[in-house]
């Protein structure tokens, strides 16, 4: 969450994040989700700030005796999920879980829900600033060269170049495996992206070549529920609300 404090550049990002969870928290609440998810949530501090505008500024901020919002937290470190836990009892949030969760396993979060009586195509999942720092996996049974690549990043993982056609896919087979469990309300993707660059252990790519991966992947990116940070294809930071079907 060192993204959170860092000025008065990211609180624009975040108050158009709020903007979006206001605009879906408002729908009737046979439309809403059921909770918040947040797959890498640091310490806590965005799934505290989002429970408190839901519950100050929304149709089901008014309704929470009756249909209670439920706050999860995943984080694949052990530290961070303790600190997260402090963090929502602090703020005096009933209705919350923290969980494993790693960006790289969707079905196994969804496994792990499902132990707690939790669907995960009830929530709303989220994440911010992660996607890029993703841990990478070769895609297996894929043959260099066998898609054109668009992105100009040049990438590396642990030393090793990674062609640039080779991340593209990874990068779809990572969204592709979130797709099967986002169908009923939806990913929220904060995210950052790149101009040309050189080699980095973290993915950025390319808002254009961001979407299109995503397209790929089967999200579709609802037009009125995202910002460009500038707004032009040339954006470094985009918040972009994916559902899948």
């Amino acid at each position: 969450m060192n993204v959170w404090g860092s000025g008065g550049a990211h609180r624009t990002y975040f108050q158009r994040l709020d903007a979006i969870v206001i605009e879906i928290f408002n729908r009737p609440i046979a439309q809403q989700p059921r909770g918040i998810c947040d797959t890498g949530c640091g310490d806590g501090t965005l799934l505290a700030h989002l429970y408190r505008v839901v519950a100050e500024h929304t149709l089901r901020g008014r309704m929470l005796d009756a249909h209670p919002l439920i706050i999860i937290g995943a984080d694949f470190n052990k530290v961070a999920r303790r600190v997260t836990r402090q963090t929502l009892r602090r703020a005096g949030i009933p209705s919350f879980r923290v969980v494993p969760g790693d960006i790289n396993r969707s079905a196994q979060l969804a496994s792990d829900l499902e132990a707690l009586d939790f669907a995960v195509h009830d929530l709303l999942h989220i994440r911010s600033f992660l996607d890029h720092n993703r841990p990478y996996a070769q895609p297996a049974q894929y043959v260099a060269g066998t898609r054109t690549s668009r992105t100009t990043g040049a990438f590396a993982h642990l030393g090793d170049e990674i062609a640039a056609d080779v991340l593209e896919e990874n990068l779809v087979r990572h969204l592709r495996r979130w797709a099967p469990y986002i169908g009923g309300f939806g990913l929220l993707v904060l995210e950052l992206h790149t101009l040309p660059h050189g080699f980095s252990d973290q993915y950025l790519v390319e808002l254009p070549v961001f979407l299109d991966c995503a397209r790929e992947a089967g999200l579709h990116a609802n037009e009125h529920l995202q910002a460009w940070f500038p707004p032009s294809a040339l954006a470094t930071v985009s918040l972009n609300y994916f559902t899948a079907g």
